[in-house]
């Protein structure tokens, strides 16, 4: 590993002196340059976009790529349905275009609106999008994604479930995936799934609105409106601002999610191609829970859920319990690029994600038995009603969660352009915050209803009159992380080299209020990320590209606080802090880009030290994540995307493939059941949430006034244990979409009506894993010792779903 290392650090050294040889080019590139299907915050290629007539020295045959282009535009259509597009990178690509994003539900949240990629498994939790969906690539989860918007981080490590209050799909340009890859100018560390980018839609430069309404099964609306200022005055600023509203109730069981979002961003531009944008978004949302059902329970109920029916102080499970107050969140962001000379820019994109808000949860305690860490402290908990409560006598009483969020950072890089050579210096630095303070919280004991945690006065307090919290702590770390890129452009541009260098500086730190925790850990890493890319263009179709680079995930620090039950004083998290997960990922890929056929193939290799593996579980009642090491990893496979440009005028197919091989390289360790030191015979099973095979087809259809499409996807079996003694079997998920649109008539530039179908076969099959177990069944250690197993639980496909929606644009 250290030699791999070696050699691609030296490479971003060698490669600008190279450069610097090679002798001036003809022209200079800059960022506004980049093609269309790049990512914003991505400078992998600096080549400009390849120009349909001249591209390399063969000539055009047939239909002109230009004549394609213009009449997939006439008719909202894009090659594979919006689902593959050309691309000039040195490594995989995957993106949705804007045209493909209009015709999905509305609700599509950004991970849905990725789940016809070729390694990408998608898993809802209910047909709208309102809610986050779980998300699995080349078996890894959503913490090992980067998350982006125009350059800024969206989401920190352990924040993947806020993927759905992002922006509103209206809103958004492209969204792009680049599997099992980051780039180095890129403000994220834990890119061993790859990165998720979202570019937001710039202002027209003409005044309009936008109007939507979407209403459907399970009482599901939304309405969306979208303002455009258009150019104000001759200013060369323009703006738009959005609000969207929606509510759906739960497919199954009780309880209810409503959004509320508002999207806004102004842009500023220059003569001279600088630009300045001041971007924000804003979230708040109400939302229950589901719950998911183990193997044995599904094969029973096929799936269970919170009571409806409030049936007394043990019913943790009711529904009132099991659902957030109002969560706020939002990200504010002002993307800046500045072109300081023909050869020379500078881009830099302060940024700021807060969130906040409360939610309760349900457990009984005992009077006399009421611990605050691992102490136990006298608490009266009749306090709620007004009493006083005798020994052994029972209540039962939130054990909410709050508490702010809050990140700031700023990235910021010059790109020097000389000759061959485009040479990148940047520097990234992150601050992160999160005060957790759980309160124990009021319950009417005759409804069930909870009190509102927003507010102090219904939390219990302890006899000497302080609040009384469960759990009291604060989470922080600093990055700091300078890097260096370079792209070297040879032999008439068909061969770009790219190199970069990234140092990642991290202190993390938890302080704990509570007794007998640990009150300070901390930690400071310095991990080198180096970076190696090349494409080669054999012709104006054909190309190759090879791509190697190093990754580090911080585990969320929530998991090495240490939290004891409030009900036992027994330590439920924070014995065993995790390690940081570090990786080596190779890649190497063929691309057709065709007149009429667009086509990618990518194998690629992972090695993982110290996987950190997500658990979805509950403590105290409440919905938690938590992070443990897993060992070593071994993870190879291939992505496959086929599609063509429109044929007849009308149709686009669309076809995916992909294949895994995750594979653990280490025996687990675990405890036996006489609390000893023992290990399990994991080495060489495959990872948990691991399919070997994924493959879709898609079929879209549009001749500018009926659209349509049809999606079908294949996922096979998946491991939920790591002994790989209980797995899921394989299913389909599918959708339909039938459109229409209306004339143009006066100020209504072509109103349109849209049903978006999901799940036409109305089957409720397991999606996913939602929290896997060491082992299902009761084992043997290596060591000879008894280890009992526990039950996986399961994600479920939501049922058949209709939406319709009616869209008006006004200009």
């Amino acid at each position: 590993m250290s030699h791999r290392n070696a050699l691609l650090a030296t490479s971003s050294i060698v490669i600008p002196i190279i450069g610097l040889l090679a002798g001036p080019k003809a022209h200079a590139d800059s960022r506004s340059h980049l093609p269309e299907s790049i990512p914003a915050s991505s400078t992998v290629s600096m080549k400009p976009p390849p120009r349909p007539t001249k591209r390399a020295s063969a000539p055009l045959h047939g239909v002109k790529a230009e004549e394609i282009n213009v009449a997939a535009a006439h008719l909202h259509i894009s090659s594979g349905g919006g689902m593959i597009q050309r691309r000039d990178d040195t490594r995989s690509v995957q993106s949705v275009s804007a045209d493909y994003i209009a015709k999905q539900n509305p609700t599509s949240n950004v991970v849905g609106l990725l789940s016809m990629m070729p390694s990408v498994n998608s898993m809802s939790q209910e047909p709208t999008g309102i809610l986050s969906n779980g998300i699995m690539v080349r078996g890894l989860t959503v913490d090992d994604m980067g998350w982006v918007l125009d350059g800024a981080p969206t989401l920190s490590p352990g924040a993947g479930r806020f993927q759905a209050e992002m922006l509103d799909s209206e809103n958004m340009d492209r969204v792009s995936i680049t599997p099992g890859s980051s780039s180095t100018d890129d403000p994220v560390t834990s890119a061993t799934g790859g990165v998720i980018y979202t570019k937001m839609k710039d202002p027209s430069e003409k005044a309009r609105t936008q109007v939507d309404f979407t209403y459907g099964t399970f009482n599901t609306y939304r309405g969306f409106i979208r303002l455009d200022s258009g150019e104000i005055g001759h200013s060369d600023i323009r703006a738009f601002v959005s609000y969207s509203s929606a509510s759906t109730d739960f497919w199954r069981g009780p309880g209810i999610a409503k959004k509320q979002h508002v999207d806004f961003k102004l842009l500023k531009s220059f003569n001279n191609g600088s630009t300045f944008a001041f971007e924000s978004v804003f979230n708040n949302n109400k939302n229950g829970y589901y719950y998911y059902p183990t193997q044995q329970e599904w094969r029973q109920y096929r799936w269970i859920n919170p009571d409806a029916t409030y049936s007394g102080i043990h019913d943790g499970s009711y529904y009132k319990l099991n659902q957030t107050s109002l969560f706020y969140s939002g990200t504010v962001l002002a993307p800046i690029h500045v072109v300081l000379s023909p050869h020379l820019t500078w881009d830099t994109t302060p940024y700021f994600w807060y969130g906040f808000g409360w939610g309760p949860g349900g457990t009984t305690l005992t009077q006399g038995q009421t611990y605050l860490g691992n102490q136990r402290v006298d608490v009266n908990l009749a306090q709620g009603t007004g009493g006083v409560a005798q020994n052994g006598q029972q209540y039962l009483v939130s054990t909410g969660f709050g508490g702010p969020t809050y990140i700031g950072g700023i990235n910021s890089k010059f790109a020097w352009t000389h000759g061959h050579n485009t040479l990148t210096l940047g520097y990234w630095y992150e601050n992160y915050n999160l005060r957790e303070k759980d309160p124990v919280g009021f319950i009417n004991q005759e409804t069930g209803d909870p009190a509102d945690l927003s507010h102090s006065y219904n939390y219990y307090r302890l006899a000497n009159g302080r609040l009384y919290y469960y759990d009291n702590y604060f989470l922080h770390y600093q990055l700091n992380s300078p890097y260096i890129m370079d792209t070297l452009r040879l032999l008439k541009d068909r061969l770009v080299i790219n190199a970069g260098f990234k140092d990642v500086m991290v202190t993390r730190g938890v302080d704990n209020y509570v007794p007998g925790s640990t009150p300070h850990m901390g930690i400071s890493e310095n991990i080198p990320l180096p970076s190696l890319g090349a494409r080669y263009n054999f012709d104006r179709a054909n190309q190759v590209y090879i791509n190697a680079e190093g990754d580090y995930r911080q585990p969320f620090m929530g998991s090495t606080a240490e939290q004891y039950s409030v009900g036992s004083g027994a330590m439920t998290t924070g014995a065993n802090s995790p390690k940081s997960q570090y990786a080596i990922k190779e890649e190497i890929g063929y691309r057709y880009n065709g007149d009429r056929l667009i086509a990618s193939v990518s194998f690629f290799n992972m090695n993982m030290t110290n996987r950190l593996l997500t658990l979805n579980t509950y403590q105290e009642g409440v919905q938690v994540q938590r992070e443990l090491n897993a060992g070593g990893q071994t993870s190879r496979g291939v992505d496959v995307q086929i599609g063509t440009i429109p044929l007849w005028g009308r149709f686009t197919p669309y076809v995916t493939f992909a294949y895994l091989d995750a594979r653990q390289d280490n025996n687990l360790r675990t405890v036996d059941s006489n609390g000893q030191v023992d290990y399990l015979h994991t080495a060489g099973k495959t990872q948990v949430a691991s399919p070997h095979y994924q493959a879709g087809l898609g079929l879209s259809y549009d001749d500018g006034t009926f659209f349509g499409s049809v999606n079908v996807k294949y996922i096979s079996s998946q491991y939920a244990t790591l002994m790989n003694d209980e797995k899921m079997p394989g299913y389909i998920n599918n959708s339909v979409i039938l459109g229409y649109r209306l004339p143009k008539f006066a100020v209504l530039n072509r109103p349109s009506i849209q049903v978006n179908l999901n799940n036409i076969n109305n089957s409720t099959q397991r999606t996913g894993i939602y929290g896997f177990s060491d082992n299902a069944r009761t084992s043997t250690g290596v060591l000879g010792g008894t280890i009992a197993g526990s039950s996986p639980t399961y994600y479920v496909e939501p049922g058949f779903s209709a939406l319709m929606t009616v869209r008006v644009p006004m200009e």
